[in-house]
């Protein structure tokens, strides 16, 4: 992909709805498992945590997130 398509993407990703930031996320967490580590380097945080995550526990973070959308903003 080149650079000016991906800008051009990373821009329209702020005007995603929930739903589809939610679908974005569980793809980018799919991509994330099937890649392989290209360098040699030390595994960061958070690709490990990318990579053990399994599909139930997805689901159940999911859930929780819901879960506190439901609080109004000013609510606190």
């Amino acid at each position: 992909m080149s650079d000016v398509a991906f800008n051009a993407m990373m821009t329209e990703v702020d005007a995603f709805s929930y739903d589809q930031c939610v679908a974005l996320l569980a793809r980018l967490s799919q991509v994330f498992k099937r890649k392989k580590r290209e360098t040699t380097a030390e595994v960061s945080p958070i690709d490990r945590f990318f990579g053990t995550v399994s599909d139930e526990d997805s689901e159940k973070m999911l859930e929780a997130v819901k879960e506190c959308r439901r609080i109004e903003p000013n609510e606190w």
